[in-house]
Order: structure tokens, then C-alpha cells, then sequence
């Protein structure tokens, strides 16, 4: 891996190949509009073809604990309300709210998941004291707030019942990749979040890259690992 300087205040890029997997790595940084300038700068300085987004979140539903990894296969924004002008939730002038995940994508990272907790579970669960993680796909929402609360939370699955987690950056992501699609192909978002995970930021780089089809790809890591 090599730095590349940018214009892109904040922010540093590492370019290059990692388990043959031509990559460019980079913080997102926190919050909705800093994950949208990540991703066009990576769009369009770096013609990236694909974007996997991981870091961690919040659990939503209650069967998703500590230590879990939860794939987005289809990503909106929890806090986004033009109404009466647009329909609650939805992106105004796109006519939609839900953001699907590329499925091939992420179809190849469930399968890295799967194996890599197989490999790995007693490890983490010896090492980091959680029951015996999972594999969820499914919603991941997103909103300029960090949910801290019960009261919080049960608004969230009251208005999103399928709602597996949520954070403050992948929605707009996912709005990004849709937004600049080049003919009949998207640009491909995926997003992995792992809830309170302890082990996110060291263990689980590697395994991603083996068995993605081939492109080249940026990988957006959070800035920070909260333990909750």
C-alpha cells in the first residue's frame, strides 16, 4: 500500500493490492456529509468500481447482539423527512427511500463473513467474552445522531420493524454509488457493520478481499471502534 496525496481535506488514500485485490483504503470519516464526499472523491478521483463500507453500529433488533456482523443489503436514512412535500423517509426528486446493496457483492461477502466466523469464532469469543457471533442481512439505517437510547431505539423499530442496525454514514453511500451509475451498471455499494464489535478494525481486513469478483475496490473503514 501506498499514500497517494489528494485534495481532500482530512483525509489520506492508500493505493494498491491486497490479497490481488486492487484497492484504494480511506477513513469515510463521521456523519452523513462526510461519508457522501468520501465516496464521490473516490468515484471520481480514483474511478473506483465498487464500494465496501465497514465500521460499526448500533442493534436495532434484539436478536442482534454484541459481537454479530450485519451485511446492509438494503440501506435508507432513518432521519430524512421532506414531508409534506415528499413521503417520510423518502429522497426528494429520486422518488425512492431504500437503497439496495449490490447482490453479487454482497453475496460474496456473506460468504467471507460465514467462513471467517467459523474459522475464528471460539477465538473471539474466548478472547472478547461475546456469545457466539452471527451473520445478519438485511436493513441498516442511518442518520446524522448517535442512538444511545432505549427510547431512541424503540422509535426506530416502531417506524422500521425490519430495522437490523443502525449508524450515521452507509445510506448515503449506497445514495452516492446509485446516483452516479454509468449505464445499465451501478457502481456498487456494499455495506458490513458490526455491532460494538472489538475486534472490527484488526481482524476482519483480510478476509474481505478473498472471493470478491474482480474490480477495483475502495474500502472505507469508521474512524473510531466504540465498545458499548
Amino acid at each position: 500500500m501506498r499514500c497517494v496525496p489528494k485534495p481532500s481535506v482530512g483525509r489520506e488514500y492508500h493505493v494498491g493490492i491486497a490479497h490481488g485485490v486492487p484497492c484504494v483504503v480511506t477513513l469515510a470519516r463521521v456523519g452523513k456529509v462526510a461519508a457522501a464526499a468520501t465516496a464521490s472523491a473516490l468515484i471520481h478521483l480514483f474511478g473506483v468500481d465498487a464500494i465496501v463500507f465497514t465500521g460499526v453500529a448500533g442493534s436495532v433488533r434484539p436478536d442482534v447482539r454484541v459481537g454479530d456482523i450485519v451485511i446492509g443489503e438494503t440501506l435508507m436514512q432513518h432521519d430524512l423527512d421532506a414531508s409534506p412535500l415528499f413521503p417520510r423517509f423518502d429522497v426528494p426528486l429520486l422518488g425512492m427511500a431504500r437503497f439496495p446493496g449490490d447482490a453479487t457483492l454482497n453475496a460474496a461477502l456473506a460468504d467471507a463473513c460465514s467462513a471467517f466466523l467459523a474459522d475464528e469464532h471460539a477465538a473471539l469469543e474466548t478472547r472478547f467474552g461475546v456469545h457466539p457471533p452471527q451473520l445478519h442481512r438485511g436493513l441498516i439505517v442511518s442518520g446524522d445522531r448517535f442512538v444511545s437510547s432505549h427510547d431512541e431505539v424503540n422509535a426506530l423499530r416502531a417506524a422500521l420493524p425490519d430495522a437490523l442496525a443502525v449508524e450515521m454514514e452507509g445510506a448515503v453511500l449506497a445514495q452516492v454509488c446509485f446516483e452516479h451509475g454509468v449505464g445499465y451498471r451501478r457502481r456498487r455499494c456494499a455495506r458490513i457493520m458490526r455491532w460494538a464489535a472489538p475486534y472490527s478494525s484488526g481482524s476482519c481486513g483480510g478476509f474481505l478481499l478473498r472471493g470478491l469478483p474482480p474490480a477495483t475496490y475502495a474500502f472505507l473503514p469508521e474512524r473510531v471502534t466504540v465498545r458499548l
